[in-house]
């Protein structure tokens, strides 16, 4: 373990559900990672969908760099203190070639910084 990875900090929310980053008062958002689509190793991320008729967990999907998430991510987030509750669906971090009827997650990997 790295110290980098002590003060890591993930959260992970569900497609069609909100998301919230906070950090303690004095400290700032620094985004660091942001994935949303399924990814390997995450079958048990979100495993069961809301409208499994329109939306399948089966498989993974989603841009190994992130794609938009991170852009989407540090702009609704990056350096304020809280951020959220927002959206995650494709409106708010972008939509996903080829994940159309996959249903995602997101995840947001983050440090708590002095302000």
């Amino acid at each position: 373990m790295t110290c980098r990875n002590l003060y890591t900090k993930v959260v992970h929310a569900c497609m069609f559900d909100e998301a919230k980053i906070e950090c303690a008062k004095g400290q700032n958002i620094q985004v660091l990672d942001a994935s949303y689509g399924r990814f390997e190793g995450g079958a048990a991320t979100c495993a069961t969908s809301p409208m499994p008729n329109l939306y399948s967990t089966e498989g993974e999907c989603g841009p190994p760099d992130g794609g938009n998430a991170v852009q989407a991510v540090e702009t609704l987030c990056g350096g304020k203190q809280t951020c959220g509750p927002f959206d995650v669906d494709d409106k708010t971090l972008g939509a996903v070639d080829g994940c159309e009827t996959t249903f995602k997650y997101l995840e947001v990997r983050y440090e708590c910084v002095e302000g």
